[in-house]
């Protein structure tokens, strides 16, 4: 993950960079539990999943997605008709075991 605070930057700045690495890994995690509900969704699905679940705006946790699957946390599985937008996107869901 990249820094969110340069080594320039006042310790206010320093200190509210480790505060947003700390929530953005909690909002990673609840787009997971989101996904462990309903596996196989595009990203406008999980989002609007996640919060459903755990309140929040849904760019938030859509944002999210692209880092989880950089960790292999969430892999693609093809593409299919969106439930909420009705266009043509990508699925995703929890890597299958190996």
């Amino acid at each position: 993950m990249t820094n969110l605070s340069r080594q320039t930057d006042p310790e206010t700045s320093r200190e509210a960079g480790e505060r947003q690495r700390r929530n953005l890994n909690a909002t990673q995690e609840r787009v997971l539990s989101a996904v462990n509900s309903i596996n196989h969704m595009t990203a406008q699905e999980i989002a609007q999943r996640t919060a459903d679940m755990f309140g929040g705006l849904t760019d938030t946790y859509r944002k999210r997605i692209h880092e989880l699957v950089a960790m292999k946390k969430l892999e693609r599985r093809g593409v299919r008709k969106c439930s909420i937008t009705g266009n043509n996107a990508t699925v995703y869901a929890r890597p299958r075991p190996q």
